[in-house]
C-alpha cells in the first residue's frame, strides 16, 4: 500500500497508486463493524431494564419516557435524543430475533450494511485527481469546501455528485495525510448529580519483584465525575478485562450502577465481557478517541496525586507485596474523598452526601441477580476430541457434560 506522509507524496501520486489504495481498506472495514457492535451493546444498555424487569419506575412505558426525555450520549461521541417508540421497536426487534434465533438477539440490534456500501458512484478520473491536488495543499481541507470549488471552477457540473461522495472517495482511498494531527478545543465539563458519569482508567504504579522477575503493578481505578469520589481502586499484577470485571463490579456493589461509564480504548475497557456486562448492567459504556487520554482529565489527574502520595510510602516503607500496596492505596483513597478537590472546589465525601439527598442512587438488586449480570455465555463448536475453542485457547469439556452435548452443533 502507498504510504503518504506528507502533501508532495500526495501531490505526486499516480493514477495507479490511486487505484492501489483502494484496495487496502480492511481496517476501515473491521472499524465499522466494531462501531455496529458498539452501537448494538449501546441500544442494549437502553433497553436492558425493560427486558429484565429491572428498572425502578411503575412500568415500561414510564421508564421509555424518562429515558426520551433528555439527549443521550451515543458511542460516536453526539449528543442525540432516542423517542419513545424507538425503544420499543428495539425491545421488539430483541425478543423476536432472541425467541427464533435462540439467545442471538443483540444481533439484530445491529444496523444492517448497505449492499452498495462504500462504493464511489458517477466521480470521473479528472475529478478524482483535483481533489488529491486540493489536499496535497490543504490537507484539512472540508470536503464540503472541495466540493463547492469544484463546482466553481467547472470541474464538476451542479448536482453531479454530492458531498458525501467526495467524502467516501478520500476515506477509502485513505487520503488524508497522516502527519497532520488535528488541533481539539478541550473544555471542563461536571455533570449535574452523583453517578451520572463514572470515570476510568489503569495506572502503572510502580516495579516489584515477582518470583525473582520485576513486574508492574497496574492500579484500575474508577472515579465520579461530578463529586470527584474515588469509587474502586484495585492494585494487580495483570491489566485485563478479568480485573477490570473484579473492580466494576466491586464499585456498583457498594456505589450503586452508575448511567454512563467512561473509558479509553485499553484491551479491558473494549473487550465483548466488559460491553455485556455494561449491557446487562444497563450502564452505557462509552469510548473517548483513540490516543486522546486528555479527553478522561478527571481520571487521569488524579492518577498524578496518587503517584506523588503513594510511591514516596512506598519507597520508605519498603512496601515489596501486591497486599501492602493496595493497603497504602486504600489509605489514600480515604485521604483523597475527604480532602479539597479543586477540580470541583469542594470535597467529594460532601458533595457525594449532597448529591444523594437530590437523586437517590440506583443498587443491584441482590448480589445474585450483580453475580448473574457479570455472566458470559458463548455458542462453541464441539470437536470430536470434545474439545472447544475461544480465542484461539482449547478447553476441554468435563467428562460428565461430554453424554449431553451434540459435537458440532454448537452445543
Amino acid at each position: 500500500m502507498v504510504q503518504v506522509n506528507s502533501a508532495q507524496d500526495l501531490a505526486n501520486m499516480t493514477v495507479e497508486e490511486l487505484a492501489d489504495r483502494a484496495g487496502n481498506r480492511k481496517t476501515a472495514d473491521s472499524e465499522a463493524i466494531l462501531a455496529k457492535k458498539r452501537m448494538a451493546a449501546f441500544k442494549m444498555s437502553l433497553i436492558s431494564p425493560v427486558i429484565f424487569s429491572t428498572h425502578n419506575e411503575r412500568s415500561a412505558a414510564a421508564y421509555f419516557d424518562r429515558i426520551a426525555a433528555s439527549p443521550l450520549l451515543f458511542p460516536d461521541g453526539k449528543m442525540r435524543t432516542v423517542s419513545r417508540k424507538t425503544l420499543e421497536r428495539w425491545v421488539r426487534d430483541f425478543r423476536k430475533a432472541d425467541k427464533e434465533d435462540e439467545g442471538y438477539g443483540t444481533d439484530a440490534l445491529m444496523r444492517k450494511t448497505r449492499s452498495d456500501a462504500g462504493e464511489v458512484r458517477c466521480l470521473r478520473l479528472v475529478v478524482m485527481m483535483e481533489i488529491v491536488r486540493c489536499l496535497s495543499v490543504v490537507p484539512n481541507m472540508k470536503c464540503s469546501a472541495i466540493h463547492r470549488r469544484l463546482i466553481n471552477e467547472g470541474v464538476l457540473a451542479e448536482g453531479e455528485i454530492s458531498t458525501d461522495t467526495i467524502r467516501r472517495f478520500i476515506r477509502n482511498y485513505d487520503l488524508r495525510i497522516t502527519a497532520v494531527i488535528e488541533e481539539r478545543i478541550r473544555r471542563s465539563f461536571v455533570v449535574d448529580d452523583y453517578n451520572t458519569l463514572w470515570e476510568t482508567d489503569t495506572c502503572y504504579l510502580i516495579k516489584i519483584n515477582d518470583d525473582g522477575v520485576l513486574r508492574w503493578v497496574y492500579i484500575q481505578g474508577i472515579i465520579d465525575n461530578h463529586t470527584r469520589r474515588h469509587i474502586s481502586l484495585k492494585c494487580y499484577m495483570e491489566d485485563t478485562a478479568e480485573n477490570f470485571l473484579i473492580t466494576l463490579r466491586d464499585a456498583v456493589y457498594r456505589a450503586g450502577i452508575p448511567v454512563s461509564l467512561y473509558a479509553d480504548n485499553g484491551a479491558p475497557y473494549i473487550s465483548e465481557h466488559t460491553r455485556m456486562a455494561c449491557a446487562n448492567l444497563g450502564i452505557n459504556l462509552i469510548h473517548a478517541r483513540a490516543g486522546d487520554g486528555a479527553a478522561k482529565a478527571a481520571i487521569e489527574r488524579s492518577w498524578y496525586s496518587l503517584q506523588m502520595d503513594v510511591i514516596p510510602n512506598l519507597l520508605l516503607d519498603n512496601c515489596s507485596t501486591l497486599e501492602e500496596i493496595q493497603k497504602e492505596v486504600d489509605r489514600y483513597k480515604e485521604y483523597a474523598n475527604a480532602a479539597l478537590n479543586r477540580g470541583v472546589n469542594g470535597i467529594p465525601n460532601e458533595r457525594y452526601k449532597e448529591s444523594i439527598a437530590r437523586r437517590p442512587v440506583r443498587y443491584a438488586k441482590s448480589e445474585d441477580w450483580l453475580d448473574k449480570c457479570f455472566l458470559f455465555t458463548r455458542d462453541c463448536h464441539v470437536y470430536n476430541d470434545n474439545t472447544i475453542r475461544i480465542e484461539n485457547v482449547y478447553y476441554r469439556i468435563p467428562d460428565e457434560a461430554v453424554p449431553y452435548i451434540r459435537k458440532g452443533k454448537g452445543q
